[in-house]
């Protein structure tokens, strides 16, 4: 076969898949040119190898002997290091994350963020941690955006300190841990060991678009249940699983009245044995660490409340109104707050926003009531 040809990756796997059918999957995995071999004992391994070598001499293939491993407890396999353990990432591509100088492109920083997308799996939150450094990308952004030292370099050290993850014991319950926030949803399949502690088999996350992001608490803690039900469904198919969140709303999910999308949803989970189960989110380490990390860019709408009113001289709330005028909630700020026919409130990034709301609502409150 030439090289370099456009097809020619393709032709080779789709020519060793053939060689090694009905061993692929059952104690071999190949990809190309790579033949993984696993074997439970070492005899196994005898008789595995001799069928593969038979294979390849049936269809005249050879092997390089220095690039062969045979009988090892770990071996590197697609950058990643796989042990009866589990699967680790390579300490040499670690090495060259924690080397890799701030981005001063966008060019460099698309390289960056490939690189940090392939090992995804093994860094919880990792759409929350990116989301700031991806917003950079974007074209017709509302506000100029400035680069974040932080989010670069919490990935970077998410990167250099990735946990290795288990394999998953089909004979055990799946444990699935969620959480959501403004602006991505989180979520870890897990199990319990002999120790009954949890140990993680695969992060997994979700940016969330334009229009999820507008949705309520509650739906959106729905969504990261039926983003990792869809992920691991294989998995969860033929089992019972526990579902965990720090949203309590959702423990009545499979039983109580819900919206026409809450309800549409709880129907793709209907033929699912599963329970879920209330754990606060101070508990919730794992899903939860950054969900209430306040986006540095821009402000994050979370609700909508439409007032229309009167002008009326009205002294029990002039001194309020006044105050909220002296704090200046006009649109100078990236978390802008705007008076008129509806009233905008926006994602509380500190107390000074904080106080500005409360301001707020006490103003509205009055101007309500008022006689």
């Amino acid at each position: 076969m030439p090289f370099g040809l456009m097809n020619s990756s393709n032709t080779f796997q789709a020519m060793m898949s053939h060689v090694l059918r009905g061993l692929n999957w059952k104690f071999v995995l190949v990809y190309v040119d790579d033949i993984l071999i696993f074997s439970r004992t070492f005899e196994d391994h005898l008789n595995h190898l001799s069928q593969v070598f038979d294979r390849l001499r049936h269809a005249n293939l050879k092997l390089h002997p220095s690039k062969c491993h045979f009988a090892v407890k770990e071996i590197m396999f697609l950058g990643h290091i796989i042990s009866r353990e589990g699967v680790k990432v390579d300490p040499a591509k670690t090495s060259a994350v924690s080397k890799f100088p701030t981005p001063l492109t966008q060019k460099q920083l698309r390289s960056f963020l490939g690189m940090a997308n392939y090992y995804r799996r093994f860094i919880k939150d990792h759409s929350k941690i990116v989301f700031p450094l991806h917003s950079l990308l974007y074209k017709d952004q509302p506000v100029k955006l400035k680069w974040t030292q932080t989010a670069f370099d919490t990935i970077k050290h998410a990167l250099v300190n990735a946990p290795g993850l288990s394999y998953p014991d089909l004979d055990k319950p799946f444990i699935l841990t969620c959480d959501a926030s403004d602006t991505a949803i989180a979520f870890v399949l897990g199990q319990l060991n002999s120790d009954k502690k949890e140990y993680a088999i695969a992060y997994g996350n979700k940016s969330l678009t334009k229009e999820e992001r507008n949705y309520t608490t509650s739906e959106k803690e729905c969504l990261a249940i039926l983003k990792v039900v869809e992920t691991f469904r294989p998995y969860l198919a033929n089992s019972a699983f526990t579902v965990i969140t720090d949203h309590n709303a959702l423990v009545w999910l499979k039983s109580a009245k819900h919206t026409s999308r809450l309800s549409r949803w709880a129907l793709k989970l209907q033929d699912l044995n599963f329970d879920i189960i209330h754990r606060p989110g101070k508990s919730n380490v794992v899903a939860d660490c950054l969900s209430r990390v306040p986006n540095p860019f821009q402000a994050t709408q979370i609700d909508t409340l439409s007032i229309t009113t009167q002008e009326q001289g009205i002294s029990s709330f002039d001194s309020i109104e006044t105050q909220v005028s002296s704090e200046n909630l006009s649109s100078e700020s990236d978390n802008e707050v705007q008076f008129g026919a509806e009233v905008h409130f926006y994602y509380a990034s500190n107390m000074q926003q904080i106080v500005k709301n409360v301001l707020l609502y006490l103003l509205l409150i009055l101007k309500t009531f008022k006689t």
